[in-house]
């Protein structure tokens, strides 16, 4: 039987520009829109970490969680780049306007003490299964 090797695909093999056209405005959109929501989860790390204070596992776990997070928006950029739904200066100044503010979880309704963050992390990653 032969085995069949698979490797990873490189951005340079991807004809972006190709698929610009296949962006719709709301699709484009879309993704600005959970870019700027990924430009949070520093602050939502940050919020979250005083519950992990006595457990350096899930201290550490949490952090890790955070890092996988924030490349999220890397590649949500790089969307929006690479298909030329944005220029680096839009995405910049997006960044910029994102960046203004900082999250607190008494930015949410119903979330409460030192748990809001790693509370609103179980809600946002969903459910194991």
């Amino acid at each position: 039987m032969a085995q069949r090797r698979f490797s990873a695909i490189s951005h340079r093999k991807l004809n972006t520009r190709e698929q610009r056209p296949h962006l719709s405005k709301d699709t484009i959109y879309l993704i600005e829109g959970f870019l700027g929501i990924e430009e949070y989860v520093g602050d939502f790390v940050r919020g979250g970490l005083g519950g992990f204070q006595h457990s350096r596992t899930h201290r550490n776990l949490h952090l890790q969680w955070g890092a996988e997070e924030m490349r999220h928006s890397v590649a949500l950029e790089q969307v929006l780049l690479h298909t030329g739904a944005r220029t680096q200066e839009q995405l910049d100044a997006y960044h910029a306007q994102a960046t203004e503010g900082q999250w607190t979880h008494t930015d949410h309704g119903g979330v409460d003490g030192r748990w809001a963050g790693p509370a609103m992390g179980c809600c946002r990653s969903g459910p194991l299964t």
